[in-house]
């Protein structure tokens, strides 16, 4: 294979206006990138974001890593842009505000029209299929083949059918709805779920569901009389081994503005107690799927989530325990939009959403 490197780099956060201005962006927008000085960069974060975790390490020293000629895919939504690094890199201090503004250069594939072209994901190799809709912020594609299916992809003829036009204009639309759906989430008078955050409880746990985990509300009194809590389970289980169940304990927290530490502590001592719980069970405990059977899970089979549908403060939340996942509304809204056609119309109307149809005569063309 040839010398050249494939990423995926996903952008959650307007990909239309970031791919049509010909970039590729990840955040830590506190810190301006140095691609020259890969390290120095690592090091500048870690200190700037006490609590980066091991993973979003990663993502930074890959991206980092991407150089010209190198093959960039952008997923968005039912299919991918494409296009080449050009070796040049950007700060788009006017866009710190989408908390994407480290970013690479990309001459995108055009259709006929000069428009970034939107490949379709049907269609193409299953595994990568799968990578490209992976909700990992950034992959490379290592596997041979997966790279000669990615060279066949950009040989090909791009077709300007009223279905990638339509395509388009999707995309475009659903940026526009991912932000006022973010923006939603932290404005009570937009919303109607049931109170006392008993509904926000409910629409997390079905939108865990459409991600395949069995999900079920835990009673109140699920930590006992301290602070350890948490709202909602979500079991995944394997058909080839129970080794490889996964378990998610949840606590939800429906805020407008800024999410203190509250929520934090009562996961972490939720996490705690079903720590000293396996320490007493030889690593084992006992969680309970939605028709109350039973299942031994191993404690390392178990991870902790906190969601918010605001923002974390990122002083109060510099020292978290890395084991708990934090999802904030930012988050939140890309997965709402990763379901939105799943999602019911009785779970559309919490939201305050309506579903409207309109004719590709609306849209002469897709604006910036």
């Amino acid at each position: 294979m040839n010398e050249r490197k494939y990423w995926i780099v996903k952008n959650t956060v307007d990909t239309t206006k970031y791919v049509k201005n010909g970039y590729a962006a990840i955040g830590w927008s506190n810190c301006e990138f140095d691609f020259n000085k890969p390290e120095d960069t690592l090091n500048m974060v870690e200190l700037e974001y006490p609590s980066l975790s091991g993973q979003s390490r990663g993502y930074i020293k890959r991206f980092l890593s991407i150089k010209e000629g190198d093959i960039v895919i952008v997923p968005c939504y039912k299919g991918f842009y494409m296009g080449k690094a050009t070796g040049e890199y950007r700060y788009l201090k006017d866009w710190i505000s989408d908390d994407r503004a480290n970013a690479v250069v990309v001459d995108f594939e055009k259709n006929g029209d000069g428009e970034p072209h939107v490949y379709p994901r049907e269609g193409i190799n299953t595994a990568l299929s799968t990578k490209i809709g992976s909700r990992h912020l950034l992959l490379e594609i290592y596997d041979d083949y997966l790279k000669l299916e990615v060279e066949s992809i950009l040989k090909q003829e791009k077709n300007e059918s009223i279905e990638n036009r339509i395509r388009n204009i999707e995309n475009k639309e659903l940026d526009l709805l991912r932000r006022k759906i973010r923006d939603a989430l932290k404005n009570y008078q937009q919303l109607y779920f049931a109170s006392k955050g008993k509904g926000f409880e409910e629409f997390i746990s079905v939108l865990f569901r459409l991600e395949g985990y069995e999900t079920h509300i835990l009673s109140k009194t699920v930590g006992g009389s301290d602070a350890a809590d948490a709202d909602v389970i979500a079991i995944r289980k394997s058909t080839l081994s129970p080794k490889l169940h996964e378990v998610l304990y949840i606590q939800a927290k429906h805020h407008m503005g800024v999410t203190g530490t509250w929520g934090y502590e009562q996961i972490k001592s939720f996490k705690s107690k079903k720590q000293k719980e396996a320490d007493g069970n030889e690593g084992i405990i006992i969680v309970y799927d939605e028709q109350g059977n039973p299942i031994d899970i191993e404690i390392s089979q178990i991870k902790y989530v906190l969601i918010s549908s605001a923002e974390f403060d990122s002083n109060a939340y510099s020292d978290t325990d890395k084991d708990v996942i934090l999802i904030d509304g930012e988050d939140l809204s890309g997965m709402i939009i990763g379901h939105i056609d799943e999602l019911d119309s009785s779970e559309l109307s919490k939201l305050g959403l309506i579903k409207k149809y309109g004719h590709i005569s609306e849209y002469n063309t897709i604006e910036s």
